[in-house]
């Protein structure tokens, strides 16, 4: 039987690290949102979601490229 002991000792890090990619990730909103409107800030996330598009578009056809291109170098 697995104690509680060491399932906590294999998942903290992984809460920590989880947790501060979490951070990481919505800093910049909970930023602008102490200084700017909410309509404001809810144009910058709009703003944000659509310039995510073409990176991962960017980063889909760079992982087939990719390969293709060191095939051939």
């Amino acid at each position: 039987m697995i104690s509680y002991k060491k399932i906590l000792k294999t998942s903290i890090p992984l809460f920590l690290g989880s947790s501060a990619l979490l951070i990481m990730n919505w800093i910049d909103t909970l930023m602008i949102g102490y200084y700017l409107s909410e309509t404001e800030v809810g144009s910058y996330n709009i703003a944000t979601k659509i310039s995510l598009v073409p990176t991962i578009l960017l980063v889909g056809v760079n992982g087939v490229i990719a390969s293709q291109i060191s095939s051939l170098y």
